[in-house]
């Protein structure tokens, strides 16, 4: 049985979190990355299994996942749904993915929702997933093991969310560079949506900008940033949705 790990994680949390789930399912996992900007068509082996791994932007499912996902041939691979979220909600967004697996012909039979710091406001779940969270997770995945072994495709948790789905219009907050940009073209590069082009590497596009922040996080000159201002007055609006320490789910 052939294991992918297939993942939208373009600051790492989410990374952590699925490669901790797969690393305690198996010992050889074959990496696809879900943001890379030249997604190729991919054919999955049959009877294999296929964590498929994505944060919550907005409540929903990052639009870009479902293009590149739909570039994927499952064959009816065996799904392990997991979204990371930074400490709101989830909303809708692993009923979204999961209604989608099964429309592209993957067999959904495990799905967990797990923490991971806050890309945007990174002052939200500070360290997450920590220690106690990856305890949960391994045991987490020790179920979710027992239940592929015993072949039991079968849900006895219903998938939190609501249809239709929660309307999320995009963040306005879009990173661009200032004079410590050193035009390295790391950002260009990496950009999962081509926001960023190699002739004018300071600005940003904002049409195709899904504030994912991986062009912050990569920066080797800290040159690229939101605005402040509309950081400051956004995390504080919504500061009362982030308290508290917010729970992991399995749902199997």
């Amino acid at each position: 049985m052939k294991y992918y790990n297939i993942v939208f994680s373009p600051c790492g949390g989410t990374q952590k979190i699925a490669n901790l789930i797969a690393t305690n399912l198996t010992e050889n996992v074959t990496e696809i990355d879900l943001s890379n900007p030249t997604f190729v068509d991919i054919t999955l082996e049959k009877d294999s299994v296929a964590i498929i791994a994505n944060p919550s932007y907005g409540g929903r499912v990052p639009p870009i996942v479902l293009e590149h996902l739909k570039k994927i041939m499952a064959n009816k691979a065996k799904a392990i749904l997991v979204i990371s979220f930074g400490n709101r909600a989830i909303d809708d967004t692993l009923l979204e993915l999961y209604e989608e697996a099964i429309k592209l012909s993957f067999i959904p039979v495990a799905a967990l929702v797990a923490v991971s710091q806050h890309t945007l406001f990174t002052q939200f779940a500070v360290g997450r997933p920590d220690e106690d969270d990856n305890k949960e997770l391994i045991k987490f995945a020790k179920v979710i093991k027992e239940k592929l072994e015993a072949k039991n495709s079968s849900f006895s948790n219903p998938i939190p969310g609501n249809k239709p789905y929660k309307i999320f219009k995009g963040c306005p907050i879009k990173p661009v560079g200032n004079n410590k940009c050193i035009k390295c073209l790391k950002c260009v590069a990496s950009c999962p949506t081509g926001a960023i082009k190699k002739e004018t590497p300071r600005l940003t596009d904002k049409t195709k900008c899904i504030s994912c922040m991986r062009c912050v996080t990569i920066c080797p000159t800290q040159a690229r940033h939101g605005n402040n201002l509309l950081l400051k007055i956004a995390s504080s609006s919504m500061k009362k949705e982030f308290e508290g320490r917010k729970p992991n789910m399995l749902y199997i």
